[in-house]
């Protein structure tokens, strides 16, 4: 029971660095966009968000430009 029991936790710590490290590498190749309310540069995961400086709602338009939510 206890070799289970340490198994279990030995593939939930590995599992867990895992997906750490994908959503780190993820973060790092996303593109860096300019805010269209402020002009802060921010990086953008996705294809809706926020700025996390003037707290306005980005969407990614359909051709590929970002634009702010009314």
């Amino acid at each position: 029971m206890l070799v289970f029991l340490l198994i279990c936790i030995i593939i939930g710590v590995v599992l867990a660095l895992v997906i750490t490290f994908i959503r780190s590498v993820i973060a790092v190749a996303s593109p860096s966009i300019e805010c269209p309310a402020c002009a802060r540069k921010i990086k953008f995961i996705g294809n809706s968000g926020h700025c996390y400086k003037c707290r306005s709602k980005i969407y990614k338009h359909s051709n590929g430009t970002y634009m702010t939510r009314q």
